[in-house]
């Protein structure tokens, strides 16, 4: 994830700039609700 932010900040703004940013948000969004899926089901999972 670092890397592609550095890679985004070293290079001038261009086509390929926009698409590592997108990379960047689809990463973050599917790493918040792969981890949200996964606690959720193994909360619900467990017998008391």
């Amino acid at each position: 994830m670092l890397l592609l932010i550095g890679f985004a900040w070293q290079n001038e703004f261009s086509i390929n700039t926009i698409k590592v940013i997108l990379l960047i948000f689809i990463i973050w969004i599917a790493n918040s609700t792969n981890s949200y899926i996964l606690a959720r089901t193994y909360y619900k999972s467990k017998d008391y």
